[in-house]
């Protein structure tokens, strides 16, 4: 759609205009996307309550979307709100247990808490889901690293620098 091309452009203006028209078109519509879509313009703008807002109508339209449920998860998790952070992502669980977003955005809720085997425990769930997912093995080793134990951190890093050897932050961590 026209608002995704401009949030491409990185024209955010143009794209928070187009999808705000396009929700106000037709109010019985379900306009879950341009809500999930206005919501991440506003989280990358750090304006959190505006995008919580719009991520929050997009669920009262899809309320088993784990997409839409992780960016509210997200955004309460940077602005601290922990235990709701987890209560949103336990409710995306539900809605798909594979979940492999899901699992990794736990395992930050869980290390962010400093619950770090818990953190691990996700981070290794969301593996499962998709082996590819190497930013997984990163913050298995910068959890293992919090942890104090720089063997098993230096085993899930090499781990990461197998799947992507040029990515920088494996190489310099």
């Amino acid at each position: 759609n026209l608002g995704m091309v401009y949030y491409m452009q990185k024209n955010s203006n143009e794209a928070r205009k187009t999808w705000e028209k396009a929700v106000a078109i037709k109010p019985d519509d379900n306009d879950s996307k341009a809500y999930n879509n206005l919501g991440n313009l506003f989280k990358d703008t750090k304006e959190y309550d505006k995008a919580a807002e719009y991520y929050e109508k997009a669920i009262k339209q899809e309320g088993n979307n784990s997409t839409y449920l992780n960016n509210l998860a997200d955004v309460y998790r940077i602005k601290g709100d922990l235990t709701k952070a987890e209560e949103i992502l336990q409710t995306s669980l539900a809605a798909d247990v594979k979940g492999m977003v899901t699992h990794f955005n736990l395992g930050l809720v869980y290390k962010d808490k400093k619950d770090y085997d818990k953190a691990i425990d996700s981070f290794e769930a969301s593996l499962k889901t998709n082996p590819f997912l190497n930013e997984s093995y990163y913050e298995i080793a910068d959890t293992y690293l919090q942890k104090k134990d720089k063997k098993s951190a230096k085993e899930a890093i090499e781990k990461a620098l197998q799947k992507d050897p040029s990515n920088p932050k494996y190489t310099e961590f």
